[in-house]
């Protein structure tokens, strides 16, 4: 694993899972320790889960500074066109949870494609990014990113409508 900033609990991925519920899906990464934005600060701090779903490939990020929070997917969406080598961009919803040290991005089932039970998502993996500098946050944009952690290999394959222990609406 990469470490830009050693020790840091809030950016030490230690497991990801994806749930899907009848409108949603539910993408949650556990860290060492999650912490506030406030401790952070001043960074901006990104985790990002990859995933396929029929070939299409998609990141979902929260992202997280001391002038707020942002969750958002890009990706290859059928019926969101960006301009010509652009990736369309979505804003969705998420939450931090420093009391059970998980990051959770929530998004509309069908953003990513029509979905069924038995569907499958694949290929999903990690990364946790954080921005360096006086003005890494939200609204700027003025920071040097780096990588801090990535899992090193895609996750198992996640079944739309299996069980799961992440919960999801």
């Amino acid at each position: 694993m990469p470490s830009a900033t050693p020790n840091d609990p809030a950016l030490d991925v230690l497991s990801a899972d994806v749930a899907s519920g009848a409108r949603n899906l539910t993408l949650v990464v556990r860290v060492a320790g999650l912490g506030t934005a406030v401790d952070a600060g001043p960074r901006l701090d990104q985790w990002v889960v990859y995933f396929t779903f029929r070939g299409g490939g998609f990141a979902a990020t929260a992202a997280r500074a001391i002038d707020g929070l942002q969750f958002w997917v890009a990706g290859d969406f059928a019926e969101k066109q960006a301009a010509p080598g652009f990736t369309a961009t979505i804003p969705v919803t998420g939450e931090f949870d420093p009391t059970t040290n998980e990051v959770r991005i929530v998004l509309p089932r069908d953003l990513i494609g029509h979905t069924r039970a038995g569907d499958k998502i694949s290929k999903i993996s990690v990364d946790t990014v954080t921005g360096v500098g006086t003005l890494a946050t939200q609204s700027t944009g003025l920071y040097a990113g780096t990588t801090v952690d990535r899992t090193q290999q895609p996750g198992a394959t996640t079944t739309i409508g299996a069980r799961n222990c992440v919960r999801s609406s």
